[in-house]
């Protein structure tokens, strides 16, 4: 679970525990929960997600990154889409964590817990750089910027 109070938005990361085909799956997903308007929104493969089995998301303004068996991806909230995802040698995405300058994603591989697990690595952290993955996002209330090559 993650909260942006700037918009008023709770994200939930859900797990899929019916594992039907990707369009007749019901359950899972990053549920989008704006408390302001008691409304809430699923976002699940339809929007991009490479799967609806999701075990953690964090959120910094409008993107959140979401990280369930074997991925993360990253997630314009607003637009409800998905922008990057990547997949990870890991059967648990535990948690995610943004920095400034990072993200940090606790994984597991629980092989004996888990017989659907994947991957080799038993437990560690990835640390990603954020400005390397997350795409420049303009926001209403500041305009794109352009940048203009320098001379020498």
């Amino acid at each position: 679970m993650a909260a942006d109070p700037t918009s008023g938005l709770l994200l939930l990361a859900k797990r899929e525990y019916d594992f039907l085909s990707g369009e007749e799956s019901r359950s899972g997903g990053l549920v989008i929960y704006d408390y302001r308007l008691n409304q809430e929104k699923p976002l699940r493969l339809q929007a991009g997600l490479p799967s609806n089995d999701l075990t953690a998301v964090a959120v910094a303004g409008r993107i959140a990154w979401v990280g369930g068996r074997g991925f993360v991806a990253v997630v314009d909230v607003q637009e409800r889409k998905t922008l990057r995802f990547a997949y990870i040698s890991t059967s648990v995405i535990r948690q995610i964590q943004l920095g400034q300058k990072y993200v940090w994603i606790a994984i597991s591989c629980d092989r004996e817990g888990d017989p659907g697990f994947s991957g080799n690595a038993p437990s560690g952290v990835y640390r990603l750089d954020r400005a390397a993955i997350e795409p420049a996002v303009s926001t209403s209330s500041s305009p794109p910027t352009r940048s203009r090559a320098r001379r020498s």
